[in-house]
């Protein structure tokens, strides 16, 4: 599996700009052939980067930036800039993934059941059967 992770510096209340930067960097992850992009939190909305903006008053604290993709035996398969966005890509494959774990095999697992709704019957830009 190629896995992308993005790493947004999302605009607070902004969810047009922030929704633009996510169709960017889902476009970059499938010319990567990436199988999963896997975004921030909350990356449409930007909730809370005003906050954290508001809480950064020391000027040597970053609050985004420095996003890994890491093995469960704490390798950095892929790491990112300490500021700004960036967009990881990684394959992880079965094997990998089991050796991992077995160097480490009190990293607990879990497994979230997800369901994906989408009001629009369209397909998303990029994918099969888009424009």
């Amino acid at each position: 599996m190629r896995l992308a992770v993005l790493q947004l510096v999302a605009s607070a209340g902004d969810v047009a700009r922030n929704l633009a930067q996510l169709e960017t960097a889902a476009a970059r992850a499938v010319a990567a052939g990436a199988d999963l992009l896997v975004a921030p939190e909350l990356a449409l909305t930007g909730y809370g980067a005003a906050e954290a903006i508001r809480a950064g008053a020391d000027d040597a604290f970053t609050y985004a930036g420095r996003s890994s993709v890491t093995a469960p035996d704490g390798a950095v398969l892929a790491p990112a800039p300490v500021a700004g966005e960036a967009l990881l890509v990684v394959d992880v494959t079965p094997a990998r993934y089991s050796a991992s774990r077995r160097a480490n095999p009190h990293v607990g697992e879990a497994r979230y059941r997800v369901t994906i709704v989408d009001a629009d019957p369209r397909p998303a830009p990029g994918f099969a059967g888009s424009e």
